[in-house]
Order: C-alpha cells, then structure tokens, then sequence
C-alpha cells in the first residue's frame, strides 16, 4: 500500500496530564435496588457492570482552589454507575438494569456510586486562576460477594481503583510515522463447510465428553 504521509513531525492539540493522585476504596454489603419490573425471583444474578466514570462538583465548590503560587486544592465527586446483568427464568434473556445505592430504607434516585476526592496538585496559580485546567478521572472496579437481600435488592461488595488527572489542552509537537493503514475489510462468520459429514466422520471428529471433569475449570472462557 502506497504510504500517504511521510516520517516527520506533527502538531497535535491532546489533553496533558500536569499531575495526578490515585484512591482505593472498598465498600462491603453495599444494598442495591434493582430498576426490575417484576420480582427478582423470576431471575439469575450474573454478574455486576460498570459504566465510565465521571467527574461531579463537591456541593457547590470549584474543582481548583489555589493554594500557593504553585499549588492548588482539587475537590471533587467520582461518580460509577453500577448495574447488575440479570438472566430472565422464563426464557432466558439477559437484561442489564440500573442498581441504584440504598442508605437505610431510602433508595438513590440515580445507579451512581459517589466517591470524593480531596488533593493538592502541582499547577502553576495564574493558568488555575485562567480555568485551564480540567479534572478527569478513571475507575476499575471489582466486585466479590454478590447476596439476595429483601424485594429486589442485593447486596455486593465493590473495590474501587481510581485515578484523577489535572489536565490541560495544549499542541503537543509529536514525530509520525505517516497515516495508518487502511485495515482488512470486515468479515461475516461464516458456516462450516461439509459440517455433517465431518461431524459423523469417527476418524475427524472424536466423540464428544458427556460430562464435566471433577478437578476446576482451567480453560479460558468457561462459563460458571
């Protein structure tokens, strides 16, 4: 394929971190609602999800508060939507509904797990005082004991990773090997050829196992 930029340098406008901090949280037995129309005995729990997650105002404070000449103070709410992936009894669907936080008997109004963060980054004051500076934030979450509480809710275990970066847009000059190449065109899955003739063959296809072996599961991709 003919290459359509040669090596050089370009000019490209990226967000740059200018300094960052990092946050573990666990919350054990957390109770959940789930947004179920119908009772949750009519499903199979399978696993929880996770959507990205955001960055929120603490009550009605500004993100940036300047400290010093080169420091200033980052409040602000990680925001994880959770969800739980449900299989439905009666024919098997899977559905994923909202899992929205409970405290005591009042349930949230939104799925969203709320984690604050109170930090002191390294940035220069007159860039804070110009607003160039933006937070952002990353999150893993991993999630252990999953039980069935009363009505639809469930209580589950979460671990939370998170990273908040200060950010700023700058023109980042960067050196380019040229343009990507165009990728291979996309392919449907196609069907086995001669598939029953292979299938009956006894010297291609060997018969298959009735049951699951008694030791774990080691093969990637099992299914629980």
């Amino acid at each position: 394929m003919e290459e359509r930029n040669t090596r050089g340098v370009e000019c490209l406008i990226v967000d740059k971190v200018y300094d960052g901090c990092s946050k573990r949280e666990c919350m054990q037995n957390m109770p959940f609602e789930l947004d179920l129309n119908g009772d949750i005995s009519e499903y199979t729990f399978l696993y929880a999800q996770f959507g990205s997650s955001e960055i929120e105002h603490y009550e009605c404070e500004p993100y940036f508060t300047e400290m010093d000449e080169c420091h200033a103070r980052l409040k602000c709410v990680v925001a994880i939507p959770i969800y739980a992936v449900l299989r439905r009894k009666c024919d098997c669907s899977v559905i994923t509904v909202a899992a929205k936080p409970m405290c005591g008997n009042t349930v949230q109004a939104d799925n969203k797990i709320r984690i604050p963060v109170s930090t002191i980054f390294d940035l220069n004051r007159k860039f804070v005082r110009q607003g160039r500076f933006s937070p952002v934030s990353e999150c893993f979450v991993e999630a252990n004991c999953v039980n069935r509480a009363s009505g639809n809710q469930i209580a589950m275990t979460l671990g939370f990773m998170i990273v908040v970066n200060a950010v700023s847009k700058v023109s980042l000059k960067v050196p380019t090997f040229g343009y990507c190449e165009i990728p291979d065109e996309c392919r449907e899955e196609e069907c086995t050829p001669n598939f029953c003739e292979t299938f009956l063959n006894e010297d291609i296809s060997a018969f298959r196992d009735f049951f699951p072996s008694s030791g774990s599961c080691n093969t990637c991709g099992c299914d629980d």
